[in-house]
């Protein structure tokens, strides 16, 4: 039986919604997207949050979420990077993930 490689599994996979915050927070949507991407062998760590101390530092959890956006950010690129079917791409919209067919018209 031949083993799939990760880029053979990506191209493979149907087209469809694969993560669906829409009725969460965005930083639980980045957090399943960067834990998705590492199902599939990102090895991006999530951003750590702010210590137990920073509960009222409202920069530091700023900076959390910033980070937390850009780590997911960088997993989506990384998704897109290793699906080489020219007609998918990854894409994040109404706080789901979600991969596209781009070979439909809008």
């Amino acid at each position: 039986m031949k083993t799939l490689s990760l880029t053979d599994t990506l191209n493979q996979i149907p087209v469809g919604c694969y993560i669906d915050a829409s009725a969460q927070s965005a930083e639980h949507l980045n957090r399943r997207i960067i834990r998705f991407a590492r199902n599939y062998g990102w090895t991006e760590e999530e951003p750590e949050e702010p210590s137990g101390d920073a509960d009222n530092d409202v920069d530091a959890w700023a900076d959390y979420s910033e980070a937390l956006n850009d780590t997911a950010d960088t997993a989506v690129d990384w998704l897109n990077e290793m699906t080489t079917a020219d007609d998918r791409c990854w894409t994040v919209g109404e706080n789901s993930l979600f991969l596209a067919d781009t070979s439909e018209e809008i």
